[in-house]
C-alpha cells in the first residue's frame, strides 16, 4: 500500500511540475489527470494519495507509540487503542476526510472570491 501509493504519486508529481508522461500517451482519461477543477475526479485522487503520504506514517507512528504505552502498563484512551488496533483505516479514513476539506475550502474560496470582484466592479 505505501509503496504504491508512493510510486502513484511520484507518477502524479512528475507529471504536474515537469509535463512528464511516463507510462506513454493513449486517448483514455487518466483518473490521475492534473486538469482544472471540475474536470473529473482526478484532483480528489491525487489529493487522497498527496494526503496518504503523511498520514499512513503519522497513523503507523502513533499507533507504535500507544503500543508502546500499553506494554509498559501506561493506561491509554479509546481513541488511543483504536489507532494502536486500526492503524490504516484512521489514515486512509484521515486522508479522505482531508481531500474532502481541501475540495470544500477551493470551492468557498472560489465563490468567496467571485462574490467580492462581482461586488467591486458593480462599485
Amino acid at each position: 500500500m505505501l509503496v504504491g501509493s508512493g510510486s502513484a504519486a511520484s507518477v502524479i508529481a512528475q507529471k504536474g511540475r515537469f509535463g512528464r508522461e511516463d507510462f506513454g500517451k493513449n486517448d483514455a482519461p487518466s483518473p490521475f489527470s492534473l486538469e482544472k477543477e471540475g474536470s473529473g475526479g482526478g484532483d480528489q485522487v491525487y489529493r487522497f494519495l498527496r494526503n496518504s503520504l503523511v498520514t499512513v506514517p503519522v497513523s503507523y507512528y502513533n499507533a507504535g507509540s500507544a503500543q508502546a504505552k500499553a506494554q509498559k502498563g501506561i493506561p491509554i484512551t479509546k481513541t488511543e487503542d483504536f489507532v494502536r488496533r486500526h492503524p490504516i483505516l484512521v489514515a486512509l479514513s484521515a486522508s479522505l476526510l482531508g481531500a474532502s476539506a481541501q475540495r470544500a475550502f477551493r470551492t468557498t474560496a472560489k465563490a468567496t472570491s467571485d462574490l467580492a470582484s462581482k461586488k467591486w466592479k458593480s462599485l
